[in-house]
């Protein structure tokens, strides 16, 4: 049951300030970044060396999680934004 009004903290009611993080979320991204550093250390089991082996996986998995998932932009002339990238097919051997 709550409290009469004259009886309530001050700032009861009004909850977590935005962008605050809670402790716990907080918490568990720093264990994550400190596992991610400490393997990023070892040769033999790093994210580059797991991207050169699963570069489909990577490309298609793991770095669309790094563009934002809304975009509000329009094209130059109001329309469609078109994104498109070239590969360097200098790079790649023949008959490929």
């Amino acid at each position: 049951m709550a409290a009469p009004k004259g009886f309530r903290p001050p700032n009861a009611g009004k909850g977590r300030v935005k962008g605050v993080p809670n402790k716990v979320t907080a918490q568990a991204k720093e264990a994550i970044e400190d596992a991610f550093t400490h393997l990023q250390q070892t040769r033999d089991k790093n994210l580059r060396k797991w991207a050169e082996e699963n570069t489909d996986s990577f490309y298609t998995v793991l770095f669309p999680k790094l563009i934002p998932v809304q975009m509000q932009h329009q094209g130059h002339d109001g329309g469609k934004l078109i994104i498109s990238w070239q590969t360097d097919t200098q790079d790649t051997p023949e008959g490929s």
